[in-house]
């Protein structure tokens, strides 16, 4: 076996650039730039039980393909559990209960 030796190593040793070269970087942006970059981009609804968008024919369509066996819909869209009926099921979409 070889001796095992190590390294002293200083704070500034595990940086991958000086601290001067990091502070060179750039700076983060101000609220005000933040402010002005906001307003330029598109503003998308939420589906997240807020009132948006919610296409519920589609999820029908999965539900009437399955011929509305619950377990069978649960596994299809990866449910968080499995609906009592086409209207828990219906209820279960709109809010989000999908597995990650």
């Amino acid at each position: 076996l070889k001796p095992f030796h190590y390294k002293q190593v200083t704070n500034c040793q595990l940086y991958s650039q000086s601290p001067k070269a990091m502070a060179d970087a750039g700076k983060p942006p101000s609220a005000e730039e933040l402010a002005a970059k906001a307003g330029g981009l598109k503003h998308v609804a939420g589906a997240e039980g807020k009132g948006g968008d919610f296409d519920e024919a589609v999820y029908k369509a999965v539900w009437d393909g399955e011929g509305g066996d619950a377990a069978k819909v649960q596994d299809k869209l990866k449910l968080a559990a499995t609906p009592k009926d086409y209207s828990d099921f219906i209820s279960m979409c709109k809010l989000g209960k999908f597995k990650d």
